[in-house]
């Protein structure tokens, strides 16, 4: 892929609790200079990014509980509903690994339902699950109607070659048996563009219209000086 290719499907995040208004007007900007996919900030953050934030310039809310998540569903309704006030175009949020199928559910299908409209990625924690985990995670997340998977938040491990070519075959399976077109996030601990590429090449030797079809993201703001 090209660096503009690679650009325009990046998240360019700032995830600081802390940030200034210098901070958050600063990665939107950069954001609508660059023409990334979406400017990705915590929820409490959305309602000044989308101020500042062209129309076109997407704001995604990266909504509690973060870093971990939770089996109560309710401690995600209240971070969704404010970032969606807010003006959020997408959410990204955390499924908990070991919370059980039926907790694992509840809280996907209570936060599909929340988010109903707006672009839903659900992260599944790659780096602390065995693949058969990971592929009942990905599972759960696309059945429950998430937009994308995405691999990891980069706080508990980096996102693997084999983890990003595990959720890709998922992906892959759900579209064979539902129909439907899902997307992939890949992040966690992406530092440069041959880390990418290597993950890249995964995702490409199960399916490459994961790519080609514009269904794939990249968590990775570090690498946006390389592809500038």
């Amino acid at each position: 892929m090209s660096r503009p290719d690679l650009l325009a499907i990046l998240d360019l995040t700032l995830l600081d609790r802390g940030a200034t208004e210098h901070d958050i007007r600063q990665i939107v900007n950069l954001a609508a200079k660059h023409g990334v996919a979406a400017a990705c900030v915590f929820s409490e953050h959305v309602g000044l990014a989308r101020e500042i934030a062209r129309p076109e310039t997407r704001i995604a809310a990266v909504v509690d509980p973060f870093p971990e998540g939770s089996a109560d569903l309710d401690q995600y309704l209240h971070s969704i509903e404010d970032a969606i006030a807010w003006g959020a175009d997408e959410i990204d949020l955390v499924l908990e690994p070991d919370i059980g199928v039926e907790a694992s559910m509840l809280v996907l299908n209570g936060v599909r339902l929340a988010t109903k409209g707006r672009t839903l990625k659900i992260i599944i924690e790659t780096s602390i699950l065995d693949e058969r985990a990971l592929r009942g995670a990905a599972r759960m997340a696309l059945m429950s109607g998430a937009n994308y998977v995405k691999t990891c938040t980069g706080k508990r491990g980096l996102c693997s070659e084999d983890a990003a070519r595990w959720v890709s075959e998922e992906i892959r399976r759900h579209q064979i048996t539902t129909g439907e077109k899902a997307g992939l996030k890949l992040s966690g601990g992406i530092r440069d563009l041959h880390g990418l590429s290597v993950l890249l090449d995964a995702v490409r030797s199960v399916d490459p219209s994961i790519i080609s079809s514009g269904r794939l993201r990249i968590g990775a703001s570090s690498l946006l000086e390389s592809l500038i």
